[in-house]
């Protein structure tokens, strides 16, 4: 039975003996709040599984693979549900409930897929993966019933979204509740400061204690779990080169509780946080220092530049794939793209953050000013950062109410003539700080040329930016390159 307001335990059994079914049911229905799902074979519960989010898998090692075979079970497809689940939702407990004790599969799951995490942040640490024998039964309803009592617990914190235009995903608030529980908040107001092109989100995460003060302030993205955690190790090995300043410190992950999507958590230092975007609104002439900041912010990176020779197809790619520039080939300009990008150029190349758009610069409270987002960071040509943070003046989906109409189509033609280009540019000294750095940080034009070609092949690829505009750039690259 769901108590009103409460969160729903969902659980999903994949059993195929109907009888022990039975008795799973009936262990659980004194539970509050938990909701039993019943499948029996290896095609159903993966169908399950891709259609919905659970909190728990109790699943038979040996059932059949789908509702037409029968006398046909293995423990293969039991197996293969528990790697679709592995693959998938890395965030959902599994346990296995065997007829007998399985020594086989509790050194399979030790051994070969060893998972921990603090389920619905309750301070214990236990496994996600683990086995137990069907006998047992009256102890596995209890860690259920634990397990249901963690989940209505972060229900009594309320999340309260600021600026926000359309319903959050469950996940979300499941993910923010946990950080609030461990930072021993007892609410949340967040605010989202952009959804990726890619369906990831960052928020802005106010934790607040019961006088409704905020206790913690905090720069969050949720995202699928792989992609959080290769966000975190980023943080720490690429991003901690540089001086103390250029990122936030203190990162807490949320990596279980939700399905297939976490949060990972950057602390700041409390009060209102903005990103550049939102400054260039308020007084675009006050932001026009702030690509030489982060170019220092960068120094080392730039520092340990070093110089390679490759094709421009080569770093095309880097931005889009050869196999999703094949499904937008229509929207390509007319040009010898196979003669340019078998080209080779030199290039500096260093770690750059990739990424580098107006909305991944925030201003902390203290003014510092700091980058986040660091999914996408890696070695590539040292003027990336540069020309991607210029270019998100004009792509990015948040400047289009800042910019107006500019560039024209033909000023966007312009776009190597610094001068013309900036013509009617309602924050040009941004601009020509933002180009300045690039040329300050490349070997070539050519190499500028290259970023600005390949930046705008990407734009062509999503459906809500404005082709005409990369495609001028493309071609005005192509001919820059061609000298």
């Amino acid at each position: 039975m769901a108590e009103e307001g409460a969160l729903i335990v969902r659980v999903l059994l994949v059993e195929d003996n109907a009888s022990f079914a039975q008795s799973v049911e009936d262990g659980l229905s004194d539970i509050n709040d938990c909701s039993l799902m019943w499948v029996t074979n290896r095609d159903d519960a993966i169908n399950r599984l891709d259609n919905g989010t659970f909190d728990l898998v109790l699943l038979d090692r040996s059932i059949e693979p789908n509702s037409e075979v029968k006398f046909n079970d293995n423990v293969s497809y039991g197996w293969e549900v528990f790697l679709h689940i592995k693959q998938t939702q890395q965030g959902t407990p599994v346990w296995f409930l065997t007829a007998y004790w399985d020594v086989e599969l509790a050194s399979l799951l030790a051994d070969d897929h060893p998972r921990t995490d603090d389920i619905y942040s309750t301070g214990n640490i236990s496994n996600l993966y683990r086995g137990a024998r069907k006998a047992d039964l009256p102890q596995e309803v209890v860690r259920i019933s634990a397990l249901a009592d963690a989940k209505r617990a972060l229900s009594v914190i309320p999340v309260n979204y600021v600026g926000q235009n359309v319903m959050p995903d469950e996940r979300e608030k499941i993910i923010v509740r946990q950080l609030a529980k461990r930072k021993h908040a007892v609410a949340v107001s967040v605010q989202p400061f952009s959804g990726g092109l890619s369906g990831a989100r960052v928020l802005k995460v106010d934790l607040l204690n019961a006088d409704q003060v905020v206790i913690g302030t905090f720069v969050g993205k949720i995202d699928f779990i792989q992609n959080i955690k290769s966000e975190s190790l980023k943080h720490g090995n690429i991003f901690s080169l540089l001086d103390h300043g250029a990122v936030p410190n203190n990162c807490d992950l949320v990596t279980c509780g939700a399905g297939n999507i976490g949060g990972v958590f950057f602390g700041m230092v409390g009060g209102e946080t903005y990103s550049l975007f939102d400054k260039l609104k308020e007084d675009p002439d006050a932001v026009t220092g702030i690509p030489a900041i982060l170019e220092g912010k960068q120094k080392k990176w730039q520092n340990a530049v070093a110089q390679e020779t490759q094709t421009i197809g080569d770093i095309r790619r880097r931005f889009v794939r050869d196999t999703i520039l094949s499904g937008i080939e229509d929207e390509l300009p007319a040009f010898a793209r196979h003669d340019i990008e078998n080209k080779e150029i030199s290039v500096g190349v260093c770690y750059q953050h990739r990424d580098l758009h107006a909305g991944n610069v925030l201003f902390a409270p203290n003014d510092d000013v700091l980058m986040i987002d660091y999914l996408e960071a890696s070695q590539d040509c040292a003027c990336l950062d540069s020309v991607t943070l210029e270019l998100s003046l004009v792509f990015h989906s948040e400047s289009l109410g800042i910019r107006g109409d500019w560039p024209t189509i033909a000023i966007a033609g312009q776009w190597f003539d610094i001068e013309s280009y900036l013509a009617g540019c309602p924050f040009p000294e941004l601009v020509r700080s933002c180009r300045s750095w690039s040329e300050r940080h490349s070997t070539s034009a050519q190499e500028v040329a290259a970023i600005v070609y390949s930046y705008a092949m990407r734009q062509l690829k999503y459906g809500d930016t404005d082709k005409e505009l990369a495609r001028v750039l493309i071609l005005k690259a192509v001919e820059k390159m061609s000298t």
